[in-house]
């Protein structure tokens, strides 16, 4: 599958499947398995932001990736949940499947 063919919501829904990872792993208290998630999560996001076209997605991919390493780092800075984080990124799920 190559990454560039995928639609906005199609990546972003891919990048809420490696949170969804990261905050199972959460629970289960396995932090390398976690973070290791988070990590391709940003990968993934810094690829969409290859590909990403307007002012308004780059801004929102750069944002999730601000607030994505800053919980990586453990400065959570922004005092978001990997819950919330998954909520966020579900919609765009959503919209991929339809």
């Amino acid at each position: 599958m190559q990454w560039n063919k995928l639609s906005f919501s199609e990546q972003l829904g891919n990048i809420g499947s490696e949170i969804s990872r990261a905050n199972y792993w959460a629970r289960k208290n396995d932090i390398k398995s976690r973070n290791n998630s988070l990590v391709r999560a940003l990968d993934l996001i810094d690829q969409t932001l290859t590909v990403a076209t307007g002012h308004s997605k780059l801004r929102e991919l750069t944002r999730l990736r601000e607030v994505l390493a800053d919980f990586l780092a453990e400065q959570n800075s922004y005092k978001v949940s990997l819950d919330l984080l998954e909520q966020y990124c579900l919609p765009f799920a959503i919209l991929a499947r339809s």
